[in-house]
C-alpha cells in the first residue's frame, strides 16, 4: 500500500502530485523476478503511469494502457491503469525482466540501456462511456523515462511539467520508491517558474527524500500495482 498526495500550490496557478511507491515496487519485482535494472526501470514506469491515474482518469469507467518500447533489451514496457475513487490500480509487465547491464560510469544502474532510445511512448485514455480513445505517441527522448514522460505533457498535451522518478535498489529489495510531478497551469506566471526551478535545484536526491518519510496509507490517495 502506498500513498499519494495532490495538491494546488501558488493559489492555484500549479499542480502537484507526489508518491511513495516503495511497497508497490517491491511487490512488483518479486512478482516479475526483476533484476536491479529492470526493477528500476519497471519501478519508474509504474510510478509515473500510476500517478497519472490521479492526473488523465477522469471517471472510474475509463482507464490508461501506456507502451513504451526504445528497441532496448527489456522490449515493450506495458502498464494498464484503472481508478477506483482515491485508488490507482496499475498492472505492468516488460517483455524481458531478466535483464541486467553493468553499472553506468557514474555507478548509476543503466536505465536508459535496458530501455532503449530509438522507439515510442504510446498513452491510449479510454473512455467506456463514450467508446473512444485518445492516443498519444511520442519519440523517446532519453530512455530514463522521467525525461520521456514530460515529453510526453510538453507535446501531446502542451503541459509544461516536471517530472521526477526514483528507485533505489540493492539486494535486499527495493529501499525507497516515488516521484514527483508538477504541472503548470495555463494562468501560471515567470515567478512560479522560477520559484520551481529554485526549489528544484537545492531538493535532495529523490530516493534520499524517500528514506526519510514513513509510507502513510489511507491519507488522500493510494496506488496499487502488480
Amino acid at each position: 500500500m502506498n500513498r499519494v498526495a495532490k495538491f494546488l500550490a501558488h493559489e492555484g496557478r500549479v499542480s502537484l502530485v507526489v508518491t511513495n511507491t516503495t511497497e508497490m515496487i517491491n511487490e512488483i519485482r518479486q512478482i516479475h523476478d526483476l533484476t536491479p535494472t529492470t526493477t528500476a526501470a519497471l519501478g519508474r514506469f509504474a510510478t509515473i503511469t500510476g500517478m497519472m491515474g490521479f492526473t488523465e482518469i477522469k471517471d472510474t469507467e475509463d482507464y490508461l494502457t501506456v507502451q513504451m518500447n526504445g528497441k532496448g533489451p527489456m522490449g515493450t514496457l506495458i502498464s494498464v491503469v484503472r481508478r477506483e475513487s482515491f485508488t490507482s490500480k496499475v498492472k505492468v509487465c516488460t517483455d524481458n525482466p531478466h535483464v541486467e547491464l553493468p553499472l553506468k560510469s557514474n555507478g548509476k544502474l543503466d536505465v536508459s540501456g535496458a530501455v532503449g532510445q530509438n522507439g515510442f511512448l504510446n498513452i491510449i485514455n479510454k473512455n467506456e462511456v463514450t467508446d473512444t480513445n485518445y492516443t498519444g505517441l511520442v519519440p523517446i527522448v532519453t530512455g530514463e523515462i522521467a525525461e520521456d514522460f514530460t515529453e510526453y505533457f510538453a507535446k501531446s498535451q502542451q503541459k509544461p511539467t516536471v517530472i521526477a522518478l526514483g528507485v533505489l535498489v540493492n539486494k535486499d529489495g527495493v529501499q525507497a520508491a516515488g516521484g514527483y510531478m508538477i504541472q503548470l497551469m495555463p494562468d501560471a506566471t515567470e515567478n512560479e517558474i522560477v520559484k520551481i526551478e529554485e526549489a528544484i535545484k537545492i531538493a535532495d536526491k529523490l530516493t534520499k527524500i524517500l528514506l526519510k518519510i514513513p509510507v502513510k496509507a489511507g491519507e488522500n490517495g493510494k496506488i496499487f500495482g502488480g
